[in-house]
């Protein structure tokens, strides 16, 4: 009896201990049940607000729930989101700023890669062009702008770009682009984009239409240009007088003669013949001066030249009591040019002149020799001079220090005339202004 009660006592207790096993899963069960019932939703509802904010919905936000740690997380969650959507929103605002500062730029805004594809470009381009912007963007920038099939390089046409990525100094260009079969001029200035480390990224192309600008410095020029052919032909006129007057006297005389004495019909034949010839040179002078004459570069004495421009200006020099001084090179130089060297020494010494104006001393020198292969020519007047800071202007257009209505040319069309020759111009400032002209010998 007492074994069999020991023997149930055991049976009891393991069955006890079964049940409260049991009892315990049961339990956990319903406890893992019920936690897993108040998590399932927040945690979907955290993935699903994680899905829509990483596509972009920054305005989604996740519900409350009861459970207190989970309403923690979904608050930090939820402040994120606003404080990024607010990020984004100004990120927008000022996108959209910048955006339209872009569009509003009047001039063409080109941005290029280095590989020379374009980037993006401004409304002004697409409206004038017609052009959208899938026609225009990843497309390379000879391709947009020029209609090239290859490389502006390639096509013997000046571009920047490589040089600007390859040091970073801006520089700037002129092209003649043509849009919708009308010739445009365009300056373009070719200016580096850095980041932060900076590393050239893109290269900014502003293009600025100046083809009314140049268009109207060449009218002016023309103005210019036909202003001094007018003070030319009033010098001329003098010179051609002469020659003239020659002319009507000898042919006066001959008539008189009669044709029996053929000694002096040679001899009055011979003296017309003289003047005929001057009056041919001066009229050559004069197209030449004019720019009418499209001859090949020949040897032109320069000492013949610049006599010629003293004479030309001659009344010019007398009506203002101005000294002359020549020195020239006895070795008689020549270069390679045409007569239209005339017109830079003309404007040259107008300028001396007229730079003496109301000055006690008036004295122009002209000189010229040879040296190191060059020859040197030298216009120096007695006038007020030029200050150190003025004086690397005067060969820019339409820059004067004369009173108001001068257009202030003349000494760039000089300028431009001489490095047509190969040439230079330097300018001394010493009581006065010395004008130095550079250009290479002709060997004979």
């Amino acid at each position: 009896m007492k074994g069999y009660l020991y023997h149930n006592s055991e049976e009891l207790i393991v069955s006890i201990a079964c049940l409260f096993i049991l009892s315990l899963i049961i339990f956990s069960f319903i406890i893992s049940y019920i936690f897993a019932s108040k998590t399932e939703k927040p945690l979907k509802d955290l993935l699903t607000a994680a899905e829509r904010f990483s596509s972009g919905e920054f305005n989604y936000r996740v519900p409350d729930v009861d459970v207190e740690d989970f309403q923690m997380v979904n608050d930090a969650f939820n402040k994120m989101a606003k404080d990024i959507n607010l990020l984004t929103k100004e990120l927008d605002d000022t996108k959209n700023y910048f955006k339209q500062l872009y569009d509003s730029i009047s001039n063409y805004v080109i941005i290029v890669s280095p590989n020379k594809s374009i980037v993006e470009v401004n409304e002004k381009f697409l409206e004038d062009t017609g052009l959208s912007r899938d026609e225009v963007i990843g497309k390379k920038c000879w391709e947009v702008v020029h209609s090239y099939d290859k490389p502006c390089e390639e096509q013997e046409k000046k571009c920047y770009l490589d040089e600007v990525y390859r040091d970073g100094v801006q520089r700037d260009a002129t092209h003649i682009h043509m849009i919708k079969g009308k010739k445009y001029i365009h300056n373009i200035v070719y200016t580096p984009f850095r980041d932060k480390e900076g590393n050239i990224q893109f290269v900014i192309e502003d293009i600025r239409d100046i083809t009314d600008v140049v268009e109207m410095q060449e009218r002016i020029k023309d103005s210019e240009k036909m202003a001094a052919v007018g003070r030319l032909i009033s010098g001329l006129a003098h010179e051609i007088n002469n020659p003239l007057a020659i002319i009507s006297g000898y042919t006066q005389f001959a008539s008189e003669i009669g044709f029996s004495d053929k000694e002096k019909i040679g001899e009055i034949c011979c003296k017309i013949k003289d003047a005929t010839e001057r009056i041919s040179k001066l009229m050559r002078i004069l197209m030449d001066f004019a720019g009418v004459d499209n001859t090949p570069f020949h040897p032109v004495p320069i000492n013949e030249a610049l006599k010629n421009t003293i004479s030309i200006l001659q009344n010019e020099i007398e009506s203002s009591s101005i000294s002359v001084v020549t020195e020239f090179d006895t070795s008689e130089p020549y270069i390679m040019a045409r007569e239209d060297i005339i017109r830079s020494f003309y404007n040259i010494a107008v300028n001396a002149i007229e730079a003496m104006s109301g000055r006690d001393k008036r004295v122009l020198t002209v000189k010229s020799k040879t040296e190191n292969g060059n020859v040197i020519i030298t216009f120096k007047d007695t006038g007020a001079g030029v200050s150190q800071e003025l004086i690397n202007r005067l060969i820019e257009p339409f820059f004067t220090t004369k009173e108001f209505g001068r257009l202030g040319v003349g000494l760039s069309i000089a300028y431009s005339i001489i490095k047509n020759y190969g040439g230079d111009i330097d300018f001394v400032t010493n009581n006065g202004l010395s004008v130095i002209i550079s250009l290479k010998r002709h060997g004979r």
